[in-house]
């Protein structure tokens, strides 16, 4: 009898364990969301914008009223802008610290990556640069064994912007 209640209290508080500490993403589950981050930074970079299909689901929602833009909903609205954005720049974004973990039970992952975005100065502005300082908080959701950001929120961090602005004002 002592035996039955001990195994029914174990289970209760393994079951309240995973309700407070929800199971870590598999290596593998964590490895696809970081590349996708990467693949992000490629498809900026490259202008290569069809990436962008591999990265974020078709009605993503993306935040960047940090960046004096909107919300941004679908990803066709997403590809407009950001060909709009970065037409005639050259720029590098770099991405660093980064945190992918489980947010319960049901399999949903969030993320979070620190960027810094180099715009670099071209024609009289050669050697100019100015940056951008934030991180990416995404959610993730698997369609079909891929991951893909439904959701992405830019977060600026102090000095936000930075560096020779004019190379802001001036694409090639």
């Amino acid at each position: 009898m002592f035996f039955l209640f001990f195994l029914t209290l174990l289970n209760f508080f393994l079951a309240l364990l995973f309700i407070i500490f929800p199971p870590l993403p598999s290596a593998k589950d964590e490895l696809q969301i970081r590349n996708k981050l990467s693949l992000y930074t490629i498809a900026l970079d490259t202008k290569s914008f069809t990436l962008l299909d591999q990265v974020f689901t078709p009605d993503v929602v993306i935040d960047y009223r940090a960046l004096d833009a909107s919300i941004l909903y679908g990803l066709p609205v997403v590809k407009t802008y950001l060909v709009k954005s970065l037409t005639g720049f050259v720029t590098q974004h770099t991405l660093s610290s980064t945190v992918v973990e489980a947010t319960d039970q049901k399999g949903n992952v969030n993320s979070t990556v620190y960027l810094v975005a180099n715009y670099l100065g071209q024609g009289n502005l050669t050697g100019s640069a100015a940056y951008v300082y934030g991180r990416y908080l995404d959610a993730w959701t698997k369609q079909n064994g891929d991951w893909k950001s439904k959701t992405r929120t830019l977060e600026l961090f102090p000095p936000g912007i930075a560096g020779n602005l004019a190379v802001l004002s001036t694409p090639n």
